[in-house]
């Protein structure tokens, strides 16, 4: 990868390497990532991006996600 020449290292980028992560994201991480969307909203989604299929009985909604729904009672 790297040569030390007078207290220099030089890389070798004659060698091109490629190392690449690819990590599928859980339906809840995804949930939080996109500002708690909803069920509905996830379905939308689906038919307009590509690598993620959402199923109902997967799908568990946060503490933040009720939250966020509730409304406040008239007084």
């Amino acid at each position: 990868m790297a040569t030390e020449i007078g207290g220099i290292y030089w890389l070798d980028l004659s060698q091109e390497t490629t190392k690449v992560a690819v990590m599928t994201p859980s339906l809840d991480l995804l949930h939080r990532r996109l500002s708690h969307l909803g069920l509905e909203n996830f379905q939308c989604l689906q038919g307009k991006v590509t690598g993620k299929n959402v199923k109902e009985e997967g799908f568990d909604h946060c503490v933040a996600y009720f939250k966020g729904k509730q409304t406040r009672a008239p007084f």
